[in-house]
């Protein structure tokens, strides 16, 4: 959880969460609330496959913009572990 206060504007609180589901699956979730005037600016949900050499995440996210429409995404994210890693031995 964090507070963020930004000079003679708003306060917002960052709200994450991260609970494992079952081994290697987790659930993510997370939002941002503006203080000010009570209403959640982003808010997001998703759930991981973490394997040993890769990781795949689904996620969808809401975010409100301001004198527009909220928009609303979805992301599929692949992590190759350990590529670009170099290394020497003595």
């Amino acid at each position: 959880m964090a507070y963020w206060y930004f000079k003679d504007s708003t306060e917002q609180v960052d709200f994450e969460l991260s609970w494992p589901l079952a081994k290697k699956w987790q659930l993510g979730l997370s939002s941002i609330y503006d203080l000010d005037e009570s209403e959640s600016l982003a808010s997001e949900a998703s759930i991981t496959y973490d394997a040993c050499c890769w990781a795949a995440r689904i996620s969808g996210e809401t975010r409100r913009r301001h004198n527009a429409e909220d928009e609303t995404a979805i992301f599929f994210t692949l992590e190759l572990k350990n590529l670009g890693k170099f290394s020497t031995n003595y």
